[in-house]
C-alpha cells in the first residue's frame, strides 16, 4: 500500500528553512503578505500569526505536537487566516508584535503566538502554548476555541480592545522632546554594572544567562577612553566563564545562544551568527589588552568554526544553527559516559572525565554537556602531566570525540545569509585582521564584502535583506544597512581599499533616505515599503544584537570625518538627542547609545600612514603601531601612490609629504600633526593629543 503524499500549503513557494519546514503541515499557512491579509478582511477573520526562527527549540516543538495536529490544524483553518513569520527575515513584523505581546502579557519569547484583527491590530498574544491543558496553562486547542467564540460572539468589543492596543502602542514609540545626552551617564552605568557583576561566575544577574554584549561593549569603551581597570576585569572575566562554559562547542567551535543557569554550563544550543560575532569582537579586545593567550586562541578558533560551518562557497555567513537534531535537543553537542568510553582509551578517559566534568549518571539530564569548570594547571599536576603535554593529549581527545561526533545526525543549518549578520562578522574579521596583523583573515572580509555587493545590493543602493541558493528577498532593514556600513569602514581600515569606503557612504546615504524621520530626528526600524503593519517601529533599547540606531549614528560620526560630511556628524547627534529622554531615564538599558553619544560629542582622531617607497618600510611601521580598537579613533592607510581625494580623505588633502619615508600624520578633527616617522615618535605624540 502506497503512503500517502504530503499535501504543502503556500508555504511551498518560501525561501526560509524555517517556513520551509512547516509546508507540509496541515495548516493553511500563508507568508506574511498582500494575500494574506487582503483574505482576512474579505472574510473578516481574525489572523492567527505565528513568529519563529530555524534555530528555535520551542517553535520545534510547537511545530509537532500543534501545527502537525490534524484537529489542531482544522480549528486554525476554520476560525482564522494562519500567517507564518520568520522573525529573521522579516524583523520588521516579528518588531511591531513582539512589542505587543510584551504590552499584553509582560514577557516574549519564540514561538510568538498573536492574534490580530483582520485590520492586523492585536488582541491576544503568548509564546509557546502545550497542546492540551496543563498545570493551569490553556492548551492551544482551548486557546483557538476560546478566541474563536469571542470573535463571534463579542466581536466588536475585540476590535475596540484591538485598536486600544495599538494606540498605547503608537504613544509608547511617540516622538518625545530632543534632550542632551551627558556622557556622565556611562558612569552610573558602570556603577550598576559593578553592582550586579557575578564576582564567581562572571555576567550580571541571574540565569538565564545571556552574553551581555552592549554592558561588554561599553566596559571595554570605558577602559580604552578612561583606563578604568576594574571595566577591563569584568570583561575579561565574563568572557573568561563563557568560553570555559557549556555554551561554548569544545569540540566544533562555536558558541549557544545563552545559558539555563549561572555558571555557562547548560545553554539552549543553537549558534547565532549574530551572537558570534559580537563575542569575536569582544575576544580580540580582552586579548589586545590583556595579552592573554586564551582570548586569542578562543577567537581563532571561534573564526575557524565560522569558516568550516558558516561560511557559503561564495563567501557569505549562513545565519545560524538549530539546537535539535533527532527530534532532541542537544543530542548533537552531548555524550554519555559510555559513548566517551568507546571513542577513547583508558587514559584519554580519565583525563577527558576529570577535563570536562564527564559523569556516569551524567551532568545534565542523563547526558553530559562538556564543560572546563576546573582549573587545567591544577589537573595536569594531578596527572604528573605537564601543561604543554597535558594539552597535547586534550587536543587528541578533543580530535576524536569530534570524530566521534561526527557521524551523528547533524543540526539544520539556516543557510539564509542576512545583510546585517554578514556586516557583523565581516566586521569582526576585519578589525582582527588589521590588529593581528593577519591576511587570511582580511581575505575572509573581503569576500564577504564583494558577496553582499554583488548579490544583496540593487543598482541604486538599496539592499536586499536576504539571500538564499540565489534568490534574494525582502527590503533590508536599518540594522542591515547600519551593521553593514560599519563592517565596511572597519575593512577599509584594515585594506585602505577605497571601495569600501565608497559602499559604506552609498549605503549611509540610503541609509538617512528610507529610514530618517527628519521632523523628529528619528531613525525607523523598516522602510516605509512594508505591508501591512499598524506602525513603524523605532529603537533606542540595547537587544540581542547590537542596537541599529547606536551603530547608525557611529558610522555617520565616523563617515563624516572620513568623507568630510560635517552635516551627517549633527544629524547623529541628533538622533541622540531625540532618544535623550529614554536614554536618561534607562542608561543602564542603553549601553551601545552612549557609547554613540560619547562618540558624537568628542572630536575623533584619524591615525594617517602615507606610505614611503619601500613598501616593505611602510608595513613594517604601520604593523609596530599596535593598531587599536578604540571607535574613537579612525585607523587609515592610504594606498601607495593614491592620493587623498581618490581614496575618500577630502581632510588630508595637500597634506601628503612626498617623502621617501613613510610618515604619519595624527588628526583631531580637522587639525593634523605635522609627520613622524617611528613609532616611538607616534605613541609620544598620541599621548599629548589625548
Amino acid at each position: 500500500m502506497n503512503s500517502p503524499v504530503a499535501v504543502l500549503n503556500r508555504l511551498r513557494n518560501a525561501n526560509s528553512p524555517y517556513l520551509l519546514g512547516h509546508a507540509d503541515n496541515p495548516v493553511d499557512w500563508y507568508p506574511w503578505g498582500e494575500e494574506a491579509l487582503t483574505r482576512a478582511k474579505h472574510e473578516d477573520k481574525p489572523i492567527l500569526l505565528s513568529v519563529g526562527y530555524a534555530a528555535c527549540h520551542w517553535c520545534h516543538v510547537m511545530e509537532h505536537e500543534s501545527f502537525r495536529d490534524e484537529l489542531t490544524a482544522s480549528l486554525m483553518n476554520e476560525h482564522f487566516v494562519c500567517i507564518k513569520v520568520d522573525r529573521e527575515e522579516r524583523a520588521d513584523v516579528d518588531e511591531v508584535y513582539m512589542t505587543a505581546t510584551l504590552a499584553l502579557t509582560g514577557q516574549g519569547g519564540w514561538p510568538m503566538t498573536v492574534f490580530l484583527t483582520p485590520n492586523c491590530d492585536a488582541f491576544y498574544a503568548g509564546t509557546y502554548f502545550p497542546p492540551e491543558d496543563s498545570f493551569g496553562r490553556p492548551g492551544f486547542k482551548s486557546v483557538l476555541r476560546t478566541i474563536a467564540d469571542v470573535w463571534q460572539k463579542n466581536r466588536a468589543r475585540v476590535v475596540d480592545e484591538s485598536v486600544r492596543v495599538t494606540e498605547q502602542l503608537r504613544a509608547l514609540i511617540a516622538p518625545a522632546a530632543p534632550q542632551s545626552v551627558s556622557v556622565s551617564l556611562v558612569n552610573g552605568v558602570v556603577v550598576q554594572l559593578r553592582a550586579s557583576f557575578d564576582v564567581q561566575f562572571g555576567g550580571f544577574g541571574e540565569a538565564p544567562k545571556f552574553p551581555p554584549h552592549a554592558p561588554l561593549r561599553l566596559l571595554a569603551d570605558c577602559y580604552l577612553r578612561d583606563g578604568t581597570v576594574n571595566c577591563l576585569d569584568m570583561h575579561a572575566s565574563t568572557l573568561k566563564h563563557i568560553r570555559n562554559g557549556g555554551i561554548h562547542d569544545h569540540l566544533g567551535g562555536g558558541f549557544s545562544r545563552y545559558s539555563t543557569d549561572n555558571f555557562w554550563h547548560v545553554p539552549h544550543f543553537e549558534k547565532m551568527l549574530y551572537d558570534n560575532a559580537q563575542l569575536a569582537a569582544s575576544f580580540l579586545f580582552a586579548y589586545q589588552e590583556t595579552k592573554d593567550e586564551i582570548f586569542c586562541a578562543s577567537l581563532q578558533a571561534l573564526f575557524d568554526w565560522v569558516q568550516t560551518e558558516m561560511t557559503s562557497p561564495d563567501g557569505g555567513f549562513y545565519t545560524s544553527l538549530d539546537a535539535d537534531s533527532d527530534g532532541e535537543e542537544g543530542r548533537f553537542y552531548t555524550f554519555s559516559w559510555d559513548e566517551v568510553h568507546a571513542a577513547l582509551d583508558a587514559n584519554e578517559t580519565e583525563l577527558a572525565c576529570r577535563h570536562f566534568d564527564i559523569r556516569p549518571e551524567g551532568n545534565w539530564e542523563g547526558t553530559n554537556v562538556l564543560w572546563e569548570p576546573g582549573s587545567v594547571r591544577q589537573l595536569a599536576e594531578e596527572l604528573g602531566l605537564t601543561e604543554t603535554a597535558f594539552a597535547s593529549r586534550l587536543a587528541t581527545i578533543k580530535a576524536k570525540l569530534l570524530e566521534a561526533r561526527a557521524v551523528r545526525s547533524r543540526p539544520l543549518t539556516d543557510d539564509k545569509i542576512l545583510a546585517g549578520h554578514t556586516g557583523l562578522m565581516l566586521g569582526a574579521f576585519a578589525q582582527a585582521g588589521r590588529v593581528l596583523g593577519n591576511s587570511r583573515y582580511v581575505q575572509v572580509a573581503i569576500r564577504a564584502a564583494q558577496f553582499v555587493s554583488e548579490k544583496m545590493l540593487a543598482s541604486d543602493g538599496r539592499l536586499h535583506r536576504v539571500y538564499r541558493r540565489g534568490q534574494c528577498g525582502v527590503p533590508a532593514m536599518l540594522e542591515d544597512y547600519a551593521y553593514l556600513a560599519e563592517g565596511l569602514v572597519q575593512l577599509y581600515e584594515a585594506t585602505g581599499i577605497a571601495a569600501h569606503l565608497r559602499l559604506a557612504e552609498t549605503l549611509a546615504v540610503r541609509l538617512l533616505e528610507d529610514f530618517y524621520d527628519a521632523e523628529h530626528g528619528r531613525l525607523y526600524h523598516s522602510p516605509d515599503t512594508h505591508e501591512g503593519l499598524p506602525f513603524r517601529a523605532t529603537e533606542s533599547h540595547d537587544g540581542a544584537t547590537p542596537n541599529a540606531t547606536a551603530i547608525a549614528v557611529m558610522v555617520l560620526a565616523r563617515l563624516s570625518v572620513l568623507l568630510a560630511r560635517p552635516q551627517w556628524r549633527s544629524q547623529a547627534l541628533g538622533i541622540v538627542a531625540a532618544h535623550g529622554r529614554a536614554i536618561t531615564r534607562s542608561p543602564r538599558g542603553h549601553c551601545d547609545l552612549l557609547r554613540a553619544a560619547r562618540l558624537c560629542q568628542e572630536p575623533l582622531t584619524s591615525v594617517v600612514l602615507v606610505p614611503g617607497t619601500d613598501s616593505a618600510e611602510s608595513e613594517a611601521l604601520w604593523t609596530s603601531l599596535g593598531a587599536g580598537l578604540d571607535s574613537s579613533i579612525l585607523w587609515i592607510h592610504l594606498p601607495k601612490d593614491a592620493g587623498p581625494l581618490e581614496v575618500g580623505l577630502p581632510l588630508f588633502s595637500g597634506r601628503i609629504s612626498g617623502a621617501s619615508r613613510p610618515s604619519i600624520y595624527l588628526c583631531r578633527g580637522e587639525t593634523c600633526s605635522l609627520p613622524v616617522h617611528t613609532k616611538d615618535d607616534f605613541h609620544q605624540l598620541l599621548s599629548t593629543m589625548r
